[in-house]
């Protein structure tokens, strides 16, 4: 198994550990994103989260940032409504229309508190579900403020959490191309039609799947 190193070595606050290269990816994307939101205290963030007959993720991204709480909201409002136009457009299983429900925030983003840098502006929750029994989709989107010397340090992140899936978001972003874009990403729509693939095929896909590659080689 390869020597793993510490994301301490990053934040001191971040215990958990990954092979070199996977700790390496995930400093390229805080550097990225910190060039990213520059000058933008207003985040949006959006966590999606999925429940299917043998399977559930969770998934953490920064969509974008902005100079005005105004702006942040309007981009939460519209990222929402898209999320939930193309969870509509495909039928589970080719079969079920999915529709809106107002069930309570299955994610723990919920447990956070404000601090003293970083403040919950504005949330929308969006739940989904369909007539197959057992599939549910949520999508939640945050407005944070973050009154720091840079939108993306460690006041933004100790308030995030410590998480796989936010490393895997920053991991994934230091693995892309060396140029820093202005383009926010898109949000991830799990799409059901891959829900008849075992999970053993799924970790193939994303960063964090080939983190469990290079440790113990076997997907």
């Amino acid at each position: 198994m390869p020597e793993l190193v510490s994301l301490s070595t990053i934040y001191p606050f971040w215990k958990i550990s990954y092979i070199p290269s996977a700790v390496e990816s995930v400093r390229r994307g805080i550097d990225k994103e910190r060039e990213r939101f520059h000058g933008k205290p207003f985040v949006v963030v959006a966590t999606s989260y999925y429940v299917d007959y043998s399977n559930s993720g969770i998934r953490i991204q920064l969509i974008d940032g902005f100079s005005t709480e105004d702006e942040a909201v309007s981009c939460a409002l519209k990222n929402a409504e898209d999320a939930v136009k193309r969870t509509k457009a495909i039928k589970a299983y080719d079969t079920y229309e999915w529709e809106v429900v107002y069930w309570p925030c299955m994610i723990s983003m919920t447990e956070r508190e404000d601090s003293e840098h970083v403040q919950r502006r504005f949330y929308e929750i969006i739940s989904l579900t369909c007539d197959s029994g057992y599939d549910y989709k949520q999508f939640v989107f945050e407005v944070l403020y973050v009154d720091a010397a840079e939108t993306i340090g460690p006041e933004l992140l100790m308030y995030l959490g410590e998480s796989h899936e936010l490393f895997s978001f920053f991991g994934d972003q230091g693995c892309a191309q060396s140029t820093v874009t202005d383009q926010p990403p898109e949000i991830a729509v799990p799409d059901q039609n891959v829900q008849t693939v075992s999970p053993d095929q799924r970790l193939k896909d994303g960063w964090f799947a080939r983190l469990f590659r290079s440790l113990w080689g076997k997907y």
